[in-house]
């Protein structure tokens, strides 16, 4: 698998559709999440996406991992966990600290907000992003 990272995307930038060389990904209409895994040990959150349709020139497989975490918000509706979800928003936002908007914490880390179609919806800090495909 090829990975690249990001590590300080532009505030509000759309990250469902990724760019890299010529592999582009749209994870809103061209793939489904089948896991979310935490990994408390290494400080990582790994989204795991399949594609929707079998498609010689998309992959198949495409993992996000956010790297040394801090997860802030968890939202979960009713439901199975374990069913396909759509992701419906992935971006680096602001957070308010102190009566403060502010686009890094101390640690440098970036706030980032995801969303699915389904109702799931996490916010948390991170260093940086991975995508793997």
């Amino acid at each position: 698998m090829k990975e690249f990272e990001i590590l300080k995307p532009e505030i509000l930038q759309n990250l469902m559709n990724i760019e890299f060389g010529e592999d582009c990904f749209d994870l809103h209409n061209d793939y489904k999440c089948y896991q979310i895994q935490h990994f408390i040990e290494k400080g990582e959150l790994k989204l795991s996406f399949k594609a929707s349709e079998v498609n010689s020139l998309k992959k198949s497989l495409v993992h996000i991992i956010f790297k040394e975490i801090d997860i802030k918000k968890i939202s979960f509706i009713s439901g199975e966990l374990d069913e396909i979800m759509t992701i419906d928003s992935l971006y680096r936002g602001r957070f308010e600290e102190n009566s403060i908007l502010r686009e890094y914490s101390t640690e440098g880390k970036a706030y980032y907000y995801l969303e699915f179609y389904d109702g799931y919806r996490f916010e948390l800090f991170a260093s940086n992003i991975a995508f793997l495909f």
